[in-house]
């Protein structure tokens, strides 16, 4: 049993008490009593009401937040297919790279390779970084005029003085097959 029903039950007792009254006193106390009851029944209504608004509001947004939802999840779905594409691409990539690399790697002096491979791990995979307008492209450091010169020649590996980075001239990074 709600409020509003225990107040219109009290109210209709009231009503019929008022009949039996033998005094003013009486009267204007059952009256009293009668009126707070309606105030009551009043005050549920209104509640009921606020709350069956306030319901239609919490439905419409639940409805438009599951909207939102399914198209959050298609959108998710996309973009891991796309991330499987990629994933795919780039693994491809580094199995094509990892075999170049293996043939290369083949060729080399063990104590080119041991170095290179000594800087790799010490600079977080970067060991061979290109030199850009006249610096190293790992520290930044400003390389002097004759140890650019000597770089372009080829014919030994320089490293840089600052960072210890294998320098190669910037044209020749682009000749790299990456």
């Amino acid at each position: 049993m709600g409020i509003v029903e225990y107040a219109e039950e009290k109210q209709k007792k009231y009503q019929n008490q008022l009949y039996d009254v033998t005094s003013n006193k009486e009267y204007d106390a059952i009256t009293h009593e009668i009126e707070v009851q309606k105030k009551e029944i009043d005050e549920g209504q209104n509640r009921i009401i606020e709350l069956e608004l306030s319901k239609e509001e919490n439905e419409n947004s639940l409805k438009e937040y599951k909207e939102e939802l399914e198209e959050l999840d298609k959108e998710l779905k996309e973009k891991e297919k796309e991330l499987k594409n990629l994933l795919m691409t780039t693994e491809q990539k580094e199995l094509e790279l990892n075999q170049m690399r293996e043939k290369i790697v083949v060729r080399l002096d063990k104590p080119i390779l041991k170095k290179y491979e000594r800087i790799r791990s010490a600079k977080n995979g970067i060991a061979v970084v290109p030199i850009e307008r006249d610096a190293c492209g790992g520290c930044f450091k400003t390389i002097p005029p004759q140890n650019i010169v000597e770089v372009e020649k080829l014919n030994k590996l320089h490293q840089c003085e600052v960072c210890g980075r294998i320098l190669v001239p910037e044209n020749e990074l682009d000749k790299l097959p990456i």
